[in-house]
């Protein structure tokens, strides 16, 4: 929404199994960013499990959070921030958090941005979920190796 004085206000709704990563001097940008609402993302905002065991967390992929199901444990989160130029968005669906790591999205996003980032996320999600066995960076002192069960769509948009 572009407000009187020029300014432009992000207003986020969020539920279930996608998130918005936004990318703001190249560093994650906690206003701009959702959580996934799932059993492993429950389990890291509790201190259940350090936040590089997701990966591997058997229990990822039960929603705690949805539109139209009736009462969850999370309700829909609602976020706003004013935009700055230079401002990115990576919105994803599970299938590419559960297998692709912000810190490696923020790696591509030094290199590359727009469509051409969206490509390069998306075809390492492709390529892990088609893969047996693979490594996560989650950050630079932890990697997570996953042994890939089955597979998950793969939705992925960039802006900017």
């Amino acid at each position: 929404v572009k407000r009187p004085d020029g300014v432009i206000r992000m207003n986020i709704g969020h539920s279930g199994d996608t998130k918005l990563l936004t990318i703001r001097d190249g560093k994650r940008f906690d206003p701009g960013t959702t959580k996934l609402q799932n059993l492993g993302g429950a389990a890291i905002r509790t201190g259940m499990i350090e936040p590089w065991k997701y990966y591997t967390f058997r229990q990822q992929n039960v929603l705690t959070g949805s539109l139209g199901a009736g009462d969850t444990a999370d309700p829909p989160e609602f976020r706003g921030f004013d935009y700055q130029e230079g401002d990115r968005f990576v919105l994803a669906s599970d299938g590419l958090w559960d297998i692709v790591s912000e810190y490696e999205v923020l790696q591509l996003a030094e290199t590359y941005q727009g469509k051409e980032l969206q490509k390069h996320v998306f075809e390492l999600a492709f390529n892990r979920s088609n893969s047996d066995s693979f490594e996560i960076r989650h950050s630079p002192d932890h990697t997570v190796r996953k042994q890939q069960i089955w597979g998950d769509n793969i939705t992925v948009l960039v802006v900017g």
